[in-house]
């Protein structure tokens, strides 16, 4: 595995944002910069090394889910003051409200199998959303399935056609579970558990393999990149990265993993790129 720090900074740190891949380019959508939540929306070229403005977000969130709907990057929920039910696309530089989810949800997560997209986990600090809500426009929403273990903040990848829910937090305590969604038949099951408990990291698949990178445990930022087996629940230690970091935005270009910004005890502007050697 080689793990590296890009170059390339970000021009303003920025963390709990979502991202999104656009050929050889990513966008980041969103987030928490030092002068709080921001609409703004960046390009960052990684074939010609430069980061620059794409446009802004009708609505100001971080903590949001996001994936593509239709080719087109869409965010679902977020917070600023509060948790928003807000759906927003972004399209030809500019951000719309397209729709509402059921309830309002932040600290979530959206992931994208075949051509639906399901948003998992979060909700509100008095209340863990469970339901497992699937949409193919980012409009009409159906609750297919109920996670086990309500939780905000989980690391969630999807692969070979189920959804894996890693850690994340019931608001008290972190979580070790991993949670396995099958999309077809609506079951959620344990597969298996973590060393220890990890909400706030990121999990990703490159080269056919489910990986989880930073986070938080008891508050502290983690550095650990940790593989799962989907199938079994087995997890070993992977990797590491240069520095711990928590809510940092994922993508994956290709076989190679980014993680964007983030947070140590304090938002960060630096990239990682993360690939199999």
């Amino acid at each position: 595995m080689i793990v590296s720090t890009l170059s390339l900074d970000l021009h303003v740190a920025v963390s709990r944002a979502v991202a999104f891949t656009d050929g050889g380019s990513l966008l980041l959508a969103g987030g928490l910069t030092p002068a709080g939540t921001t609409s703004s929306v960046v390009l960052i070229d990684l074939t010609h090394g430069t980061v620059t403005s794409a446009g802004d977000l009708a609505r100001a969130v971080h903590d949001a889910g996001g994936a593509l709907v239709g080719g087109a990057p869409v965010v679902f929920g977020g917070g600023n003051v509060v948790p928003e039910s807000v759906v927003q696309r972004f399209d030809g530089g500019h951000g719309a409200v397209i729709g509402q989810l059921p309830r309002a949800r932040a600290d979530l997560v959206a992931v994208a199998v075949g051509g639906s997209v399901f948003v998992i986990g979060g909700g509100t600090p008095s209340r863990l959303d469970r339901a497992v809500l699937s949409t193919t426009d980012g409009i009409h929403f159906q609750a297919i399935a109920t996670l086990v273990d309500g939780v905000r903040y989980p690391a969630v990848a999807a692969i070979d056609g189920r959804i894996i829910v890693i850690g994340g937090t019931d608001g008290t305590h972190d979580r070790n579970e991993i949670q396995a969604i099958d999309p077809a038949t609506g079951t959620v099951r344990i597969i298996g558990h973590l060393p220890h408990g990890l909400s706030h990291a990121s999990a990703f698949v490159i080269a056919g393999r489910l990986l989880v990178a930073g986070g938080r445990s008891a508050g502290v930022a983690q550095d650990t990149i940790w593989e799962v087996d989907p199938v079994g629940g087995r997890v070993s230690m992977a990797g590491r990265l240069p520095r711990a970091v928590s809510d940092a935005a994922v993508a994956v270009v290709g076989d190679v993993a980014y993680l964007i910004g983030g947070e140590r005890s304090e938002i960060v502007s630096s990239i990682i790129s993360i690939t199999i050697a």
